[in-house]
């Protein structure tokens, strides 16, 4: 017989996980919107761009927080960010390495 203990956690890695995939799939419609409206109006859509985006990128941040390995939303961040640098990255400039 299980006791109580291991039922509840079970069901909050069950509930971790869950909430992972649901950040992970939310991002992914966000990021989906967002090179829709890209493709359709192309720089004209720059100010429609910024909330999907966003949106997105918080997404995959949180699913990176509670599971740093998953490399599904690692690649979707790196190509949110492609579509739309965060500020303080533009702020920075390029950097330049030097030897």
């Amino acid at each position: 017989m299980m006791n109580r203990r291991s039922i509840s956690t079970s069901a909050c890695r069950r509930t971790a996980a869950h909430c992972t995939r649901r950040a992970l799939q939310r991002g992914n419609i966000h990021l989906r919107q967002a090179i829709a409206l890209k493709k359709r109006r192309g720089e004209a859509a720059l100010g429609a761009l910024i909330t999907p985006t966003e949106l997105a990128k918080q997404s995959y941040r949180d699913v990176l927080r509670a599971e740093p390995g998953d490399w599904d939303a690692r690649f979707n961040l790196e190509r949110a960010l492609r579509l739309l640098p965060d500020q303080d990255d533009e702020a920075s400039g390029p950097t330049t390495r030097t030897q």
